[in-house]
């Protein structure tokens, strides 16, 4: 995403959002609203969303961010034969559960619609939850409206199943439990965000101790220690595997906050800053900075948003602060709960939230279905159009063959695969094929800015070509065998 198109994803939204308001303004004043009409909205978005998958799938095009590493994943981890694929890198004991559902024919099939189904629950819970808090049905569904429209919502259901997309389940129910006062299962539910991957402790000792203040009870000083012991447990776990998640590892030299580490304050303040300030921007609008307390939760995600020199962190189409989603939500009803005019305000907010969709989103509303000006991951091509190299590809392998992904060349063949590495290991190459997706593309998470990314390819790639031998070459994929 350039400076230009920044600016006009500025601009966009503004224009958009004001002449929607002044036009339909007085139609949503007169109308009324069923709260239970939620149910038929997250259907329908349930449904758009299971199909842009599914044809993203059918046709191998599913070479976006994470889909094909989970899938991969989940398919061969299970409680009898723990791999070191299992327990290397994250922390993420849900996927031993996921792989319940590698039992079943349908298996990809079921994770893409248990995504979908995840966000779309989040979304009716999320709206009975502003119900508790504002007892008005019209204002808590034009809130769910809201989440459903809201782009972060469409970007990390579109990834197909990712661990992270529990965060939000999690995260909204916790929240529906403090909407009702039920402080001690609130804490429950959000402890359950640990499943999903280390990244989540911090979020999970910060929500700790914001029900401590909330209650100023002895109960929830015993349950931060306990917050504090599991998030200290769990660091302990990922040092003794040698994890390249580990707090040493992402504070080292080569990790996303070594800039902060070595007091490099010049790359935390300006590298990529157009885009981190695009997605405090991309966030805060819609809410025009109404949010109360509670946005103290969010500490540890806006700490990755803004010092952090990992391109994912400050992506708004990435999965690495999902937090924020449910919890911008819930601060924004209870803030605006005593506001007299809170409807004209919950309105404008609405229109703001389909203008940014149609500026940045994966729905078909959003110019990003249409063009490839920006966010090509999301035109209409990638659903529709079959990628034929990925499945010539696939045919000249065998499953016992060692495969090495340098880029983002996953797809839906590939969990049949048994000896499948993401990342390339430059310095045991022999006998491997390595899968090369030229391609212009933004990190898939192996790297720390945009332009450390392109540096590590090109080094990749020539690498390739001086070791290994060329099999296949065609539309920007390359298989090489080494």
């Amino acid at each position: 995403m350039s400076i230009v198109d920044i600016l006009l994803r500025f601009l966009i939204p503004i224009i958009i959002s004001f002449t929607l308001y002044l036009k339909y303004k007085k139609y949503i004043l007169n109308k009324s609203f069923k709260l239970s009409a939620i149910y038929y909205i997250a259907f329908f978005y349930f449904i758009l969303l299971s199909s842009l998958k599914f044809f993203k799938f059918y046709n191998s095009n599913y070479d976006y961010f994470d889909f094909g590493f989970y899938l991969h994943k989940i398919y061969y981890c299970n409680f009898y034969n723990v791999e070191n694929l299992c327990t290397a890198g994250h922390f993420q004991p849900i996927i031993f559960l996921l792989n319940l559902f590698s039992y079943f024919q349908l298996y990809p099939y079921i994770l893409l619609v248990l995504g979908s189904l995840v966000v779309s629950l989040s979304g009716i819970i999320l709206s009975y939850t502003t119900f508790n808090i504002l007892k008005s049905e019209k204002l808590s569904l034009i809130i769910g409206v809201s989440y459903f429209v809201f782009p972060v919502t469409s970007f990390i259901d579109i990834l197909g199943l990712h661990p992270d997309i529990f965060v939000i389940f999690f995260c909204t129910i916790a929240l529906f439990f403090m909407s009702i006062k039920r402080y001690f299962l609130s804490y429950i539910s959000f402890s359950l965000v640990v499943l999903c991957g280390e990244q989540w402790l911090f979020s999970f000792i910060f929500f700790s101790i914001y029900l401590f203040f909330i209650n100023r009870n002895l109960i929830y000083i015993f349950l931060l220690c306990i917050s504090i012991l599991i998030s200290f447990l769990v660091f302990k776990y990922l040092s003794v595997n040698a994890s390249e998640h580990n707090l040493t590892a992402v504070t080292s030299s080569a990790g996303p906050y070594s800039s902060l580490v070595n007091f490099d304050l010049e790359k935390i303040l300006f590298d990529n800053l157009p885009k981190k300030i695009y997605f405090i921007f991309f966030i805060c609008l819609p809410f025009l900075f109404l949010f109360n307390n509670i946005f103290f939760i969010l500490i540890p995600d806006f700490s990755k948003i803004l010092l952090s020199t990992e391109l994912l962190h400050f992506l708004v189409d990435s999965h690495y602060t999902v937090v924020i989603l449910p919890v911008i939500f819930f601060s924004y009803a209870v803030r605006i709960k005593n506001i007299i005019s809170r409807l004209n305000l919950v309105i404008i907010s609405f229109f703001i939230f389909v203008s940014l969709s149609i500026s940045n989103s994966a729905l078909p509303i959003s110019i990003n279905f249409y063009t490839n000006y920006a966010a090509s991951n999301y035109n209409f091509k990638n659903y529709f159009y079959k990628k034929n190299e990925l499945s010539d590809i696939r045919l000249m392998l065998d499953y016992s063959d060692d495969i090495v992904i340098v880029n983002k060349a996953f797809h839906k063949d590939f969990y049949k695969f048994k000896n499948l590495s993401r990342f390339t290991n430059l310095d045991n190459y022999i006998g491997k094929y390595f899968i090369f997706n030229n391609n212009q593309h933004l990190s898939d998470g192996a790297t720390y800015s945009e332009s450390d990314f392109n540096i590590k390819i090109n080094e990749a790639l020539f690498f390739l070509k001086n070791n290994c031998h060329i099999k296949y070459n065609n539309n920007g994929y390359l298989l090489f065998k080494c």
